[in-house]
Parts: structure tokens; C-alpha cells; sequence
């Protein structure tokens, strides 16, 4: 029995391989399960020059741990593949990231479905901490701020929206990747209204993301637009507030191993407001620079502004990869300087003049 025993863990222990960080469970010669992940815990400070959220300085701590679990079957022809992010972030909150399953063609097309995030357009460069004046995140519009807008409204990772997505890696150095979300899209906008109107949710939406990305050793430029395909899904007073189309793109140029540069533009159309957001990024080694200009634009038939607002965002970043000679640390020093100029009038809105400053410690370590 004991031999048995033995014999056992021995077929089991053989059977896992260790790379690097992360741990490899080889079932057979076609099934692979992979199990990874990475943690990042942020020591931050921010100084506002107006009052936001009843203060005008701010001190926290933030950060998460994410544990990762793949799984991938290949045979001679086709392979099938699933992935689960789990989120475990320090105020006690778990959330899921990634979570879909991928069927394809060996070398060929494939397709992804589930909750999943398409390629990003809008490079941040070494973005350790960078915010924008205006208090909007990432994914969402918020009309008691500045939009930042990124080419991704429909990237995913939607809370109530599902996702697909259909890619190929040519051999010729192109990549092209259709990516679509359908759902619910009124979580888009943080505070229930739009132009400071009610929004009313009477369709789900279709987004579709079609991007075209060209990449050799020295060179990359991609190109990519969203656009919701169903009328009247959320509306406003003033009409289909989901009559948006966006555009973007970027090119990376690597002068070396050392040193690279990153230029960005996104452009989106939407209901009595345009946006523009334009940046470039310079990485160095371990250092990065960068700057970005967002312009909103509104039409005075908004009833809520009318002309410019411009926001301007500095940040840098300087790394110390392999801390203290331990593999997949590093430690990362990184602030941010932003400013909102209004140069038009405000009809219902409230924006005016502001800035805001930041710093970040950050810790970060990769067990892939």
C-alpha cells in the first residue's frame, strides 16, 4: 500500500513543471492546467487645489492580488482554452477579472467568450500613478467631470454586459481582433445622467470593436473603432445618448532595447459633445515620461456647456525591477501633475479651473 502510495505522488510531482513563478499541471499530452498570478499594494498621496470629497489632501493605501487559473487542450488541428482571474483587493472585496473560454484554430482564428478585455489602443506608457483632473475613471463618464476617453467604452470587462471576441495573428506581422459587447450599457455612466439629464435604459446595445494592428521588431501601429449598432438603447431628453462612435490608434517605435517611444490619439463623436485625447509616451530603461491633452467639446444644444475644457496630464515613473536580487519583484516611485482649464460657459454644468497632484509607492510582484 505505501508503495502504491508513493508511486502516486511520484506520477503527480513529475507531472508538474514549475516555470519561473508559476506552476504548470500537466495532465496529459494534450491538457495543460496553469496556475499564476501576481500581486501590486500602492502607498498613495494626492493634493487637490479645490475640495473633493471633503478634503483637500488624502492619504491611503490601495491595492489587490490576483490569483489566475488556465487551462488549454490542443490536438493536432484545434485547441480549446478557458481563463478565471480572481480579484482580492485590500478593503476586503473579491472581484472577478477575466473569466471566458477560447476555441480555435491551431495557428489560425480563434474565438473568445465570456468576460474578457480586447487589446488596448490608448497606451499609457509606465503609468504608476496617474489620474486626471475631474474625478472620472477609466471605463466610465461621470458628468461631475472631465472624460478622459481612452477608445474604451467597449474593451470589456463590463459588469452587465457580455462579451466575444474573434482574432488572428497573420503571418506577416498583422493581428486583427474583432471584439463585440452586448448588454446593458447604462453602467457607462456613473451617475444615472448625461449632459445632467436623466438617462432612461430602453434597449441593450451592441458594440462592436474592430482593430487592425501591424508589429515588427522596431515598429508597431494599430488602428481601431467602436460603435454601437442598436438605436435608442439609452436616451435622454435630448435624444440616442448611445449614438457614439470612436476612433484611435498608436505607433510605438523601439530606437533599441533601452528606449521607445509611444504616440496616442483617440477621437470620439457622441450626442452634443466631441472628444479628443492625444498623448505620447517616453520610456528609458527603468524611467518613463509622458503627457496627454484630453479636450471635451460641447455643443451649446446640450443646454449644459457650452465651448472647451482642456485637460493636461504629467506623469513619470522610475522602477527598480528584481528588488533586492528576488525574481518577478519590483518596486516602482511614480507621480502625476494635472490641470483643467475651462475656457468656455458653464450653462448647467460646474466645471472651472482646478488641479491636482499625486504620488505612489508601488509594490509589485509576479508569480507567472
Amino acid at each position: 500500500m505505501l508503495r502504491k502510495n508513493v508511486i502516486l505522488v511520484c506520477s503527480i510531482l513529475s507531472a508538474i513543471s514549475f516555470n519561473a513563478n508559476s506552476a504548470s499541471f500537466i495532465v496529459n499530452d494534450r491538457t495543460t492546467f496553469t496556475f499564476g498570478g501576481d500581486a501590486e499594494m500602492d502607498i498613495n498621496y494626492k493634493d487637490y487645489d479645490h475640495i473633493y470629497n471633503n478634503r483637500s489632501e488624502n492619504y491611503n493605501q490601495s491595492g489587490r492580488v490576483l490569483a489566475s487559473l488556465m487551462g488549454e487542450q490542443v490536438n493536432s488541428n484545434f485547441n480549446v482554452s478557458f481563463k478565471i482571474d480572481g480579484l482580492f483587493d485590500t478593503s476586503g472585496n473579491l472581484f472577478i477579472d477575466d473569466s471566458w473560454v477560447q476555441i480555435g484554430q491551431n495557428d489560425g482564428w480563434h474565438i473568445r467568450v465570456g468576460r474578457l478585455e480586447a487589446t488596448d489602443v490608448y497606451l499609457m506608457g509606465q503609468d504608476t500613478f496617474v489620474e486626471h483632473t475631474g474625478n472620472t475613471s477609466d471605463d466610465s463618464y461621470n458628468d461631475n467631470g472631465a472624460y478622459f476617453y481612452k477608445m474604451n467604452e467597449a474593451q470589456g470587462r463590463a459588469s452587465d454586459s457580455g462579451q466575444f471576441m474573434i482574432f488572428n495573428q497573420f503571418d506577416n506581422n498583422v493581428y486583427f481582433e474583432l471584439a463585440a459587447m452586448l448588454g446593458d450599457r447604462i453602467n457607462l455612466f456613473t451617475e444615472g445622467t448625461y449632459h445632467g439629464k436623466e438617462l432612461v435604459s430602453e434597449k441593450d446595445a451592441f458594440f462592436i470593436r474592430p482593430l487592425i494592428k501591424y508589429e515588427n521588431e522596431s515598429f508597431t501601429a494599430t488602428l481601431a473603432m467602436e460603435k454601437n449598432l442598436v438605436s435608442d438603447a439609452i436616451l435622454t431628453s435630448d435624444g440616442d445618448v448611445l449614438d457614439r462612435t470612436g476612433f484611435g490608434g498608436h505607433i510605438v517605435y523601439r530606437f533599441n532595447d533601452d528606449f521607445q517611444l509611444q504616440g496616442n490619439i483617440a477621437y470620439l463623436d457622441a450626442l452634443n459633445e466631441k472628444d479628443l485625447t492625444t498623448g505620447i509616451n517616453a520610456i528609458y530603461k527603468n524611467f518613463g515620461l509622458s503627457y496627454a491633452r484630453a479636450i471635451n467639446d460641447f455643443d451649446a444644444s446640450s443646454n449644459f456647456y457650452d465651448g472647451k475644457i482642456k485637460i493636461d496630464t504629467v506623469y513619470s515613473s522610475y522602477e527598480f525591477k528584481e528588488a533586492f536580487d528576488l525574481e518577478g519583484l519590483k518596486i516602482a516611485v511614480g507621480a502625476y501633475y494635472s490641470n483643467l482649464t475651462d475656457s468656455g460657459t458653464n450653462l448647467s454644468a460646474n466645471f472651472s479651473d482646478m488641479s491636482e497632484a499625486g504620488g505612489r509607492i508601488r509594490i509589485y510582484y509576479s508569480f507567472w
